[in-house]
């Protein structure tokens, strides 16, 4: 913080003024007096500063046995990046992968889910492989960066045209037409076109230019491009030398191939949809065939070794068998097993494997792609080989990871590629690249493989595939067949239009939506045990035209749209307590209303002499239940002010961006307050620090603000017309939601409090007494008193339902811990004393510790809870990861010592780095299996797509690491307190550092121990730890421990 202050101010002139007293910071002999809030006035705005990363080596370096972790820090710096200084390397190349989900499926003249690539895809578009204008075309799809095109290597994306890192590739149209309009004005190719012929015969000279071959005449006035002029254009365009000849021959090959490729015999050959009856044989092959691409070349008529052999002897005969023998016999599919869903199976049971999508891709691709592009002879099978290894892993990648470029361009020999370098192999059968031909080979096959996976497997996967997550596999992609989830899906989703929605003509909600910012949201449908989850998305950015530019371009979404109204009613919410009744936004504000409920009654005399009755509820559909005029008019009673004023101002949180430590970010929060109050904005900034006790951070306040005033009658017309007018796109057709409020809306979790809160005021009035604590999380209500009447008559109310709001409550989801009944049925209840279960937490009946509910994770496969970074530096990413996973289930509520004790938070922390244990063992395997898996007739291919995987000594060091990390995230998050001084007032029951080393080797060694083949010298060290640290330990440590180990919380846990 203070080396970034310095060196602003030395090079820009920039002032700085604290906004707070100094505190010590750290702790032991290395504690100093700082100050960590400042407000900038003078100099360029820290918010306006690019950030860059700076990278450094650091790691043990063992007997030679760790290679150094290359760590990366994050700095700013004022030199931006330019346009034209922008040139991608693979690394910073990621596909992206989250296009394959959520995707609809184009249907055929049967109403059927269409099979192949999408009609408006340039294979289906130019598909004849004998006119030289369709290979062109397709040409330039493939090699953009040849064509002067835009690629992802050295052109920026416009932010108006994608949300996305990168742009979708799949129509190119109108940039050609432009590139033609440019050539268009060269005489010589006026007199080419005129002609129809080139001067001098077919062909054009060779093109000497680095990696841009194309021709790049000047800018110049653009005439409009008719497609008979465009298909004369490329019938005699002058392309780059490379592209003549083989490779243009390979590009018809593959339009030719794609033509033919029959999909849906491969589709129900591979993904079958028998699959819905696990019981049912399987009739797939263990492995996939691919025909040759061209029986007359030499290559294809080799026999492929992933071909089952025709040689191969079989004891059942022929007419009986049930498998089929390769793809070639797919176009003899079985018919499809009809699809007769049980509304009690789990939906995940209907799901294609993610081995199946591959396989299908495999046969796919190996259908329409030349061999000859992945070389020749037999290097050409290990290629190609090569690419289905990543294309596997791409498949099995889970929903937040993704594979960059540098990774799938792993294991490729480019010699092999006589198309790339068009080079006849010396006597020796070697080629010999120089340095340039290098370069350029590299590049071109660089292009190739991005194309292969973007344009191609994207497309694909989203034509033949429903992918999406679940609510039980968290992080897992499942793959559903179009139809399948078509079927699945349909009566639910009409269910969900009959009871919450009203068809509107399309005219009229056109007409609607013209008139309005806000125009229309979709919908989606997420798997949940056996049924499904509506979810809205409100975030989604439409395309709207430019009046300026006359462009379309990406307009504001519904949630930036009421963006103010959600600043102006927070505002409200803080200004009015009340308002929100016993609402709860945060697990953290769990611990002030516990610790607030029990000091109420140790001053009552109450604590530990009465018993705390609990009462759990939950409302069932909340947000779709809720009346939308009844809500709107308890909303806007809030609403005081008649003009607000909403300030934009910039924040900068300072940091390394090492392991442990945040990374610097630049925010621009909002924030309201009353139209004409004047206040400075170092005061107001000076008050927000001292209210939010937000100095524990590294925080800049930049004095660049800016004020947007809106009116109280305008705030109340956007709400209401968002709550009323809800415009849904459901398929091709519009729907107002008639009930209930918008799901996903930034304004729906504020509402659905509000409205609980009206509730909460009118109808349970009894749960305000001094003996009871009533919270609620949206909609999970949790009522403790000490009287048991008010216990029973708050279960019986909710129970009964407030029809006036709404509230219908879940009866199986209710429980007690007394014996209480409604109508007749008990309320379940908790028997054994193990704690209250709360939203994740474990509350206890008689002290009110707040433990973590562990037996949530019953079942669950920790693999599914990870998302893992595949590339470089896999030492550090896994510690950023194990150690950011374990600061989200260690929040101070179960790590403060002044309201648990210390056995508590003894407990909560060894259970906290068993978990961390099994994340860390699952992230070490993930990267050790991903790497190249050679094809049983591959073995003779080397090693090279091998990932960095760390080695003991590493794995050690990351350990190590995590410990210390640990213990200062835990002494951060404990309720400290501080004298005049500065100092940290000693409180009985803190944990040091020698305690927190032998939890956590303790914890590591209940896991690993269990996988002792792999960690054998890690384990080793860890006993090591264990015995030079359990001196300083007491009994409370091994009473804890111990009694913990007795329960196996985590024996239902696989990892």
């Amino acid at each position: 913080m203070l080396k970034l202050l310095a060196m602003q101010s030395d090079t820009e002139g920039a002032v700085f003024f604290p906004l707070s007293d100094k505190v010590r910071r750290g702790y032991g002999p290395n504690s100093s007096m700082s100050t960590k809030c400042y407000q900038q006035f003078l100099g360029t705005p820290l918010s306006e500063i690019q950030l860059e990363k700076q990278v450094t080596r650091i790691g043990p370096d063992e007997e030679g046995l760790a290679e150094r972790e290359p760590h990366e820090q994050v700095t700013f710096s004022r030199k931006p990046k330019t346009p034209e200084s922008i040139v991608r390397k693979p690394s910073e190349i990621r596909f992206v992968r989250s296009r394959i989900f959520y995707a609809k499926s184009s249907n055929n003249k049967n109403s059927e889910p269409k099979t192949g690539l999408p009609h408006i895809h340039v294979l289906n578009r130019y598909s004849n492989p004998n006119k030289r204008n369709h290979k062109v075309h397709v040409l330039k799809y493939i090699f953009p960066r040849a064509f002067g095109l835009h690629n992802v290597f050295t052109s920026t994306v416009d932010r108006r045209d994608t949300a996305q890192k990168f742009k979708d590739y799949t129509l190119r149209e109108e940039e050609i037409d432009l590139k033609i309009g440019r050539s268009y004005q060269d005489r010589r190719l006026r007199k080419i076109l005129k002609k129809d012929t080139p001067p001098g015969g077919p062909g054009c000279p060779d093109d000497d230019d680095d990696l841009h071959h194309g021709y790049l005449p000047p800018p110049s006035p653009l005439p409009d491009i008719t497609k008979k002029e465009r298909t004369a254009y490329e019938l005699v365009e002058n392309i780059p030398q490379r592209f003549r000849g083989r490779i243009l021959h390979l590009v018809g090959e593959l339009i030719r191939l794609q033509r033919r490729c029959k999909y849906h015999p491969l589709l129900q050959y591979y993904c079958p949809s028998s699959v819905i009856n696990p019981d049912a044989p399987d009739p797939r092959p263990k492995i996939p065939a691919v025909p040759p691409s061209n029986p007359a070349s030499p290559i294809a008529s080799m026999r492929f070794k992933t071909q089952p052999s025709s040689h191969r002897k079989s004891k059942t005969p022929r007419s009986k068998r049930t498998s089929l023998e390769g793809p070639a016999a797919a176009t003899q599919s079985t018919k499809p097993v009809a699809i007769e869903s049980n509304p009690q199976d789990p939906i995940l049971l209907y799901a294609t494997s993610s081995h199946n999508v591959y396989l299908f891709l495999r046969a796919v691709l190996g259908n329409i792609i030349p061999l000859e592009f992945w070389g020749a002879g037999k290097a050409a099978l290990k290629n190609r080989n090569v690419f289905f290894s990543h294309l596997e892993g791409f498949v099995k990648l889970r929903r937040y990871e993704s594979l960059t470029l540098h990774n799938v361009l792993q294991g490729f020999k480019l010699t092999d590629f006589q198309w790339l370098h068009q080079k006849q192999p010396s006597p020796t059968g070697k080629v010999k690249l120089d340095a340039a031909d290098m370069k350029q080979c590299t590049s071109l096959f660089a292009e190739f493989i991005y194309y292969l996976f973007d344009s191609l497997v994207i497309p694909l996967i989203r034509a033949h595939f429903y992918v999406t997550e679940s609510t039980s596999d968290k992080n897992r992609t499942c793959y559903f067949r179009q139809d399948v989830w078509r079927k699945l899906s349909s009566s639910h989703l009409n269910k969900m239009i009959s009871t919450m929605f009203t068809d509107i003509p399309t005219q009229r909600a056109r007409a609607i939506m013209d008139r309005r910012a806000a125009k229309f949201s979709t919908v989606r449908l997420l798997p949940k045990n056996n049924s499904f989850r509506f979810l809205s998305n409100l975030k989604r950015r439409p395309m709207e035209m430019d009046p300026k530019t006359g462009r379309r371009v990406l307009a504001k979404s519904i949630n930036q749209i009421l963006k103010p109204n959600h600043v102006a009613l927070t505002f409200e919410k803080s200004r009015q307590p009340q308002a929100i009744g016993s609402s709860i936004f945060s697990l953290g504000e769990i611990l002030k209303r516990l610790t607030a409920f029990r000091d109420r009654l140790k001053s009552d005399g109450v604590f530990g002499k009465q018993k705390l009755y609990f009462v759990k509820a939950d409302v069932a559909s909340a947000f779709d239940t809720i009346p939308q005029q009844r809500v709107l008019e308890v909303v806007e009673k809030l609403y005081v002010e008649n003009t607000y004023k909403i300030r934009k101002q910039g924040r900068v949180t300072t940091g390394t961006g090492k392991a442990g430590e945040a990374k610097p970010k630049i925010l621009f929060p909002q924030i309201a307050e009353p139209a004409d109050r004047h206040v400075a904005s170092i005061e107001q900034n000076k008050k927000f620090v001292a209210a939010t006790g937000i100095d524990q951070k590294s925080l800049i306040f930049v004095d660049r603000v800016t004020c947007m005033h809106h009116e109280r009658d305008a705030l109340i017309r956007e709400l209401r017309e968002h709550v009323v007018n809800n415009f849904v796109q459901i398929g091709k057709r519009f729907y107002r939601q008639s009930v209930g409020i918008p799901q996903g809306s930034v304004m729906s979790t504020l509402l659905c409090n509000l409205f609980y809160a009206d509730l909460e005021a009118r109808e349970l009035p009894f749960t305000q007494a001094r003996t009871g604590l009533l919270m609620r999380l949206t909609d999970d209500f949790l009522f403790i008193t000490t009287n048991r009447d008010h216990a029973q008559r708050f279960c019986e109310a909710v129970h009964r339902g407030f029809p006036r709001y709404g509230v219908v409550v879940k009866p199986e989801k209710s429980l007690v811990n007394f014996e209480v009944a409604f109508d007749g049925c008990k309320i379940a209840r908790t028997i054994g004393g193990a704690g209250f279960p709360y939203c994740g937490t474990l509350i206890d009946e008689k002290t009110l510790e707040i433990k973590r509910d562990w037996s949530r994770r019953d079942g669950t496969l920790v693999s599914n809870l990870l998302t893992v970074e595949y590339g470089s530096k896999p030492g550090q990413k896994m510690l950023d990861k194990v150690l950011g996973g374990w600061k989200l289930v260690s929040t101070a509520i179960y790590l403060n010592t002044s309201f648990n004790s210390r056995r508590t938070v003894v407990t909560n922390l060894y259970w906290s780095f068993v978990d961390a244990a099994m994340k860390f063992h699952r992230y070490h395997r993930s990267i050790s299996h991903h790497r190249h898996k050679p094809h049983r007739n591959t073995q003779k291919l080397k090693t090279a797509l091998t990932r960095r995987t760390p080695n003991d000594a590493q794995t050690i060091h990351i350990i190590s690491e995590f410990m210390s990390l640990a213990y200062t995230l835990m002494m951060s998050r404990e309720n400290r307190s501080y004298d005049d001084a500065g100092a940290v007032v000693p409180k009985p029951g803190l944990i040091g550092r020698v305690q927190v080393r032998w939890l956590v080797a303790k914890a590591f060694l209940r896991v690993l121990r269990r996988k002792q083949t792999l960690f054998r010298r890690v384990i080793g060290w860890l006993e090591g730890c264990e015995r030079a640290t359990r001196g300083r330990v007491d009994w409370v440590f091994y009473k804890a421990v111990g009694d913990m180990e007795v329960g196996e919380i985590f024996d239902g846990v696989r990892y």
